[in-house]
């Protein structure tokens, strides 16, 4: 009984996967969410990605973010995304790690490789039109964390939970508080 209910779940959830694993396989966007479910999972074979796909709709917002909007605009009703995360028109770099990123803003005129987010984080403008962060290689966002302005965070970085980041950032450090001041070098 066990045994055809889960032969019927996973021939359900592969008509649905089937465009979104082509995807997977064919494309350039496809290839970069290959090193993202590497780097998030450890793994990025056939079962990983159905699971991840199935059962975290953030992922799916990041997998249809590789993909294009198009993609998105044509396969979304299959898999819906995550109404609490928000991947705004940007460029990501290479293994971006989310990690139960629910009410996360990401708004950032480019995001470098090797990047690192928790819940509950914004990365967004000052209120003004063009005037969102570029963040570099190798940062960690920590939980509650608001990254805000025309600034720009520099390569080796951990935000601290909770800090509020309106001016630049150096490389190799670590910011805490409100407002966020550099408390150790790395």
């Amino acid at each position: 009984m066990i045994f055809c209910i889960n032969k019927i779940f996973y021939y359900v959830c592969g008509i649905r996967m089937i465009p979104h694993y082509l995807g997977y396989i064919f494309t350039k966007g496809g290839k970069l969410f290959q090193e993202d479910l590497l780097s998030t999972c450890g793994r990025n074979d056939f079962y990983t990605f159905v699971f991840w796909l199935q059962s975290r709709r953030y992922i799916r917002n990041l997998f249809y973010h590789r993909m294009g909007w198009k993609f998105q605009f044509m396969f979304e009703w299959m898999l819906p995304s995550d109404k609490s995360f928000h991947l705004y028109n940007m460029q990501i770099g290479r293994r971006c790690h989310l990690e139960h990123s629910q009410n996360t803003f990401l708004n950032a005129k480019s995001i470098g490789d090797d990047f690192y987010c928790l819940h509950n984080v914004t990365v967004g403008n000052n209120g003004k039109k063009h005037t969102n962060p570029i963040i570099g290689n190798k940062v960690c966002i920590f939980t509650g964390a608001i990254v805000a302005g025309d600034i720009k965070i520099g390569n080796n970085v951990i935000i601290c939970a909770n800090a509020v980041v309106r001016e630049d950032v150096p490389d190799n450090t670590m910011v805490a508080g409100v407002p966020a001041k550099v408390v150790k070098k790395l």
